[in-house]
């Protein structure tokens, strides 16, 4: 039989939003807000937190506009539409601070990539599906109810569509609103599936006032006029009468604005995106209030290059919305209110925490993040991961926008293996949260521990080779993927990044040859002589570069012994660390069968010489110029590679049993 747990707070919230339908505007001022209890004194905004009391005005205007992401929800309630997971969160600010609802839209047939989720009266959403082409409306169960009949009418076929709404007409039939960003135009549709109104001509983008560039956002507002912000041409444009009535662009230096909202009072609210900005504009046209919410030196959290979605929530304060985070902005006070990555807010059912009478319970300690100023380590965004990328370095922003579409989220338990020694490596990846270890070749324990924030099988999308070493997760993980097939699809529209890509395969087939070079008999005199050029080389860098102050080098493991470094190493090791270097300690163990182990030694030299800069050998190029080494050789690598990939390449070279990577630390 089939068992289910009826959920409490679930059951609450739906009967809140119930009875919110049902409420009625307020007739006059309350005595007190109802959010904060602060005396209103006869005004309809409350000074204390900023709710805006839906007044008979207020309503009546509200229905005449187009629905917005609160319009059907009450005080406390808003909406986040989840594009990676396919998922619409229900969100109790006020009482529960956690998601409240759930809806999956990928598990419903045809759906593909919910774009755009917008709370319908009734309990219905309708959804933009951008990936399938589609917009369609369904009930909370997901049974749908509406769809936009692109087989009977060809002229509605859209491509990528990224927004729809809906506004009421005088006779009480609805117009759904559609911004068909691919065709470079906005749509209203009528119930019976009839084109009543366009802007923008099919696959023809511009930047005259017929034509529009990759639209993002469309309102109707409350004073009958349309409000289209056109990303493309960097404008906002406001459409009444057939005409042009108003542009909101080159004097407000819009820079790639993604939605904007005309307010009950006839401001206009715009996200900035490329300013990091939200803009609010008078109804005279001039900006009365501007708030900038990254810039850099500030925390990398909050740099959303591209929201996806803006919420104007009944206290006045924006939430912007991208494919991986949500953050709320006080526009009043111009600070950040709270902050989430969408991978943690979910609905969990976790089996340790139940009582013995049910067999799953609600896990509710994945709630929104207060914001307290990080220190730099702890900010881990995938943007800022896929900048660290030396194929990626200086790329466009579009690029990034792009490169972020094609990437797929996974999930893998304690235990599982994520890549195996030996398969054919096609994808690289980037761990947004968990651990992975990476096993050594000969005992298959760990070598490595990769943590929130690395990356790996940075090979995998320069050209096809077989895995060099098995990753297992030793902490759940979730990880992002970049496939090569899909990366090579999008690099031919950036033949630059295409170019530099093939001469970092070049660079690697060369690392493949050495890796196989035979033994010869000057290996250590080249070996002395390599490292000693490295040195000069970083010391006289160090001489041209701002000083950096002397540190304190820790390399703990569990059984090896870290290299001591002498005062000029130490400021080597910092002055790399200053500037964004990977320092590595490199610890080697050479297989007993290793007949000429200075040549073995010198080849290892020459491989790591193509990957960064050698400060230190131990033994030290004299003792291996003599022969004076065991099985075990250590050496100290500034690298901008990440650590992984430097394990990897010393791990298939001949006669290398095992290897080690101690990333070290510096401290001041």
């Amino acid at each position: 039989s089939l068992q289910t747990v009826v959920l409490r707070d679930s059951v609450l919230t739906m009967q809140e939003l119930v009875q919110h339908s049902l409420r009625k505007p307020f007739e006059t001022p309350p005595t007190h807000c109802p959010a904060c209890r602060t005396p209103l004194l006869g005004i309809w905004d409350c000074p204390s937190c900023g709710l805006e009391l839906l007044s008979p005005e207020r309503a009546m205007k509200r229905s005449m506009g187009s629905v917005l992401a609160q319009t059907w929800l009450p005080p406390g309630y808003f909406v986040i539409p989840d594009v990676n997971e396919g998922r619409l969160l229900l969100i109790n600010t006020q009482r529960f601070n956690y998601v409240t609802w759930q809806m999956n839209f990928k598990v419903l047939p045809g759906t593909k990539q919910p774009w755009d989720m917008l709370w319908l009266e009734n309990f219905h959403v309708l959804v933009t599906d951008r990936m399938s082409n589609r917009v369609f409306e369904c009930d909370a169960g997901g049974r749908e109810v509406w769809h936009l009949e692109i087989e009977k009418h060809p002229e509605l076929r859209l491509l990528e569509p990224v927004k729809a709404t809906r506004y009421q007409r005088d006779g009480g039939t609805h117009r759904t609103l559609i911004v068909d960003r691919g065709h470079h135009r906005i749509l209203e549709v009528s119930p019976d599936q009839k084109i009543t109104w366009e802007w923008g001509h099919r696959s023809r983008r511009g930047s005259s006032d017929v034509l529009l560039d990759l639209p993002s956002d469309v309102q109707y507002t409350h004073e009958l006029s349309y409000l289209i912000t056109d990303t493309g041409n960097d404008r906002v444009l406001e459409i009444r009468e057939g005409r042009v009535f108003r542009r909101f662009g080159d004097y407000l230096e819009l820079k790639r604005p993604v939605a904007a909202q005309r307010l009950l009072n006839g401001e206009t609210l715009i996200a900035d995106a490329g300013h990091y900005r939200l803009l609010i504009v008078g109804s005279d046209g001039l900006p009365e209030q501007e708030v900038v919410y990254y810039r850099p030196g500030l925390d990398e959290r909050f740099r959303m290059d591209e929201p996806l979605h803006m919420v104007r929530r009944e206290n006045q304060n924006v939430v912007l919305i991208d494919r991986n985070r949500v953050m709320e902005i006080n526009v009043l006070e111009k600070k950040i209110v709270w902050f989430s990555f969408l991978h943690e807010l979910h609905m969990e059912i976790l089996p340790a925490e139940l009582p013995e009478e049910f067999p799953h319970r609600m896990d509710t300690s994945k709630g929104f993040e207060q914001f307290k100023e990080p220190t730099p380590p702890s900010v881990i965004t995938l943007q800022a991961m896929l900048k660290q990328i030396p194929l990626f370095a200086g790329a466009p922003w579009h690029f990034f926008e792009k490169l972020e579409k094609i990437l797929h989220l996974h999930t893998y338990r304690k235990g599982e293996r994520v890549l195996e020694k030996g398969k054919i490596g096609r994808s690289m990846f980037f761990l947004l949260s968990g651990s992975i270890e990476i096993l050594n070749e000969g005992d298959g324990e760990a070598g490595m521990i990769l943590h929130a924030g690395d990356s790996f099988g940075y090979m995998g999308i320069i050209f096809s080779e077989p895995r060099k070493s098995t990753l297992r997760v030793c902490e759940n993980a979730s990880i992002y993927e970049l496939e090569k097939r899909e990366l090579d699809r999008l690099l031919e529209h950036y033949p630059e990044i295409d170019q530099r890509r093939q001469g970092i395969a070049q660079e690697r087939m060369v690392v493949s040859k050495l890796k196989q070079t035979p033994s010869s008999a000057g290996a250590a005199l080249r070996l002395q002589s390599l490292i000693a050029q490295h040195k000069a080389r970083a010391q006289q860098h160090l001489h041209s570069s701002t000083p950096a102050r002397a540190v304190q080098v820790n390399s703990a493991t569990k059984t090896l012994q870290p290299l001591q470094y002498n005062e000029i190493e130490r400021r080597l090791l910092a002055q790399g660390a200053s500037e964004g270097l990977n320092c590595l300690e490199l610890h080697l163990c050479l297989s007993r069968s290793t007949r000429m182990k200075a040549a073995r030694v010198s080849l290892i030299a020459h491989v790591l010489d193509k990957l960064g800069t050698l400060i230190k050998t131990y033994p030290s190029p004299e003792e291996i110029l003599e022969e004076k080494l065991g099985t075990d050789v250590v050496f100290t690598l500034l690298t901008e590679h990440p650590p992984e990939l430097v394990m990897e390449d010393l791990n298939a070279i001949v006669e290398v049993d095992g290897v080690t990577v101690l990333p070290i630390q510096t401290e001041n």
